[in-house]
């Protein structure tokens, strides 16, 4: 499992990432939503451990992917309001070398 407290910088990181990370995150709505209509026959307590499994499995599938990223810039530019509760924000991560476009789609 990442993020053991050793000392070692790189686990100290992904510790600092992954607090980010979970003010943002809703996990139980996010686990919710994955199982569907098969999260109603899971007991509260099969809920709570799918929860947390699938928060340590999200974290081990990214973070050796957002590990990757120094000094990098993400610039939110133009918004664009496509209905009532969707807006489209334009955005590029910035490099020391090139500017990376975001498009959804």
């Amino acid at each position: 499992m990442c993020c053991e407290n050793t000392g070692d910088p790189r686990a100290m990181k992904e510790k600092k990432i992954l607090a980010i990370v979970d003010e943002f995150f809703d996990y139980p709505e996010l686990s919710r939503r994955t199982l569907a209509n098969h999260w109603k026959a899971f007991t509260p307590e099969q809920q709570k451990e799918f929860t947390t499994l699938f928060g340590k499995l999200l974290a081990n599938v990214y973070m050796d992917r957002i590990m990757q990223y120094t000094n990098e810039k993400v610039v939110f530019g133009k918004e664009t309001k496509l209905s009532e509760n969707t807006v489209e924000v334009q955005s590029e991560i910035l490099t020391q070398s090139k500017s990376v476009p975001l498009i959804t789609g």
